[in-house]
């Protein structure tokens, strides 16, 4: 089983809804999930972390595969959804992290360089 996030767009309230793939051995279906942040903290390696706890029914489609037949599979899907989902959502939060810190040191960079062209060592 796997998810793969499409779009989380804020619905307020510290709250968001998020879209996505979810696959099921040979099934994918689209998803929506409504999460809701459930806190933020700094890890020891010094990295924030954020918890979102959320919610995603399958959709309709899914009623007739084998998967989906029972309410036992349908609490787990969703268990494993929003598990999915957190891990998904903390990705996203590094990669804008990284991104920042990349842009941050290109201008680092940028100022290296210029200090070099203006002062080339003798």
């Amino acid at each position: 089983m796997s998810f793969r996030s499409t779009k989380v767009r804020d619905a307020g309230a510290a709250r968001f809804r998020m879209a996505g793939h979810l696959r099921i051995k040979d099934l994918e279906l689209p998803v929506h999930i409504d999460l809701e942040l459930a806190g933020a903290s700094r890890d020891p390696e010094g990295l924030d972390r954020v918890g979102f706890e959320g919610t995603a029914t399958p959709p309709r489609a899914a009623e007739g595969h084998p998967m989906t037949h029972t309410a036992e599979n349908r609490t787990d899907i969703a268990a494993a959804v929003v598990s999915l989902t957190a891990e998904a959502t903390e990705l996203e939060t590094r990669v804008d992290e990284l991104r920042q810190e990349l842009a941050n040191l290109k201008e680092r960079m940028k100022a290296v360089s210029t200090a070099l062209y203006q002062n080339p060592p003798t």
